[in-house]
């Protein structure tokens, strides 16, 4: 029992040194006229009209901003798989019927919200909006619905930036370009020209996403090998995996559950590497700072691997040559 007690007084007496100080310190700091909460940053808000991809991309940024003493505050109006047309199908509804479920797509299923409401519940820094990424390589995709996204979110979201995010081309050994009549190169050549093509009418800057994947496969580190020859993918065994070098997509992952676990080839989604890279890419864009040299490594990534993901994504983002403000709008804001 004196044992207890004097633990616990212990505990007690260091609780109250914590109070007396932290409020030492603040008392202090009003005498000084200043505000304690003053020195911390408003926080950017960003809104991003897409996709998983979308999620990837972001996954890491909120970390990396604060690391360079940043605040980031992120928000999704995201459906899987979602392409501009969709995006666009949604809203058109809600304009057209707002008791109709087909205009609130997003959210939780007892939550559900519509484009417009989104975009209207606060003032955003940022929104961003990207093409489904089985569509990214084909032009004649992205319009009319580019340009009536970017009028509809210039009419209820006028005092935000409209950024393009440009996905990614799928991983080399994706059963897309398994025949050889499709490459990887060519899809990613294609979501190029289609991305600037788009970003130029609507008189947006990129997000380069894209190009900084595509730079990084261009290295020895980043590329993919071939499938393991131990390994027998006719009878995969659950839970073990084929060896996988460092990779930007996911890559063999197991899915399902009981009977319907299977395994899976995901060469779409990024991989934690990747959905740093997206990150670093985001950030240079959204803060126009550097990332190269910022603090934050995630679990998972040496040190070393993050130094050159944030080279491979500075590289990209320099390479756009992009104005640091916003160009001027060439699509006026839908009636």
């Amino acid at each position: 029992m004196a044992f207890r007690l004097k633990y616990f007084g212990s505990r007690i007496l260091v609780g109250c040194l914590l109070v007396y100080v932290t409020t030492l310190n603040f008392a202090r700091a009003q005498e000084a006229g200043a505000d304690p909460a003053a020195d911390a940053p408003e926080p950017v808000h960003l809104l991003c009209i897409g996709n998983s991809f979308a999620i990837d991309a972001t996954a890491h940024l909120r970390q990396i901003a604060e690391a360079d003493g940043l605040r980031i505050v992120i928000d999704h109006a995201y459906i899987g798989g979602c392409s501009l047309e969709r995006h666009w199908r949604h809203a058109t509804a809600f304009e057209n019927n707002p008791n109709d479920p087909e205009g609130r797509p997003y959210g939780p299923k007892d939550a559900r919200f519509s484009l417009r409401e989104r975009l209207t519940s606060r003032k955003w820094d940022y929104v961003t909006i990207q093409q489904a990424s089985i569509l990214s390589f084909r032009l004649e995709t992205y319009e009319p619905y580019a340009s009536n996204l970017a009028g509809y979110v210039r009419k209820h979201a006028p005092e935000a930036e409209l950024l393009l995010h440009q996905t990614w081309a799928y991983e080399a050994d994706d059963p897309l370009f398994a025949k050889g009549e499709f490459t990887q190169q060519q899809m990613y050549d294609r979501l190029r020209d289609a991305y600037r093509a788009t970003a130029e009418h609507l008189g947006v800057r990129l997000l380069p996403v894209g190009d900084a994947m595509q730079l990084a496969r261009s290295t020895p580190d980043w590329q993919v090998g071939p499938r393991d020859p131990a390994y027998d993918f006719d009878n995969p065994i659950h839970p073990n995996l084929p060896k996988q070098g460092p990779r930007l997509t996911v890559g063999y992952v197991w899915r399902g559950s009981g009977d319907k676990r299977r395994l899976e080839l995901d060469a779409h989604h990024a991989s934690l590497a990747g959905r740093y890279l997206g990150a670093a890419v985001w950030f240079e864009v959204l803060f126009g700072r550097s990332v190269v040299g910022n603090s934050y490594v995630p679990n998972g990534l040496t040190a070393q691997q993050v130094r050159q993901l944030q080279e491979i994504a500075h590289a990209a983002v320099s390479a756009l040559d992009q104005p640091a403000a916003p160009a001027e709008t060439l699509v006026p804001a839908q009636p």
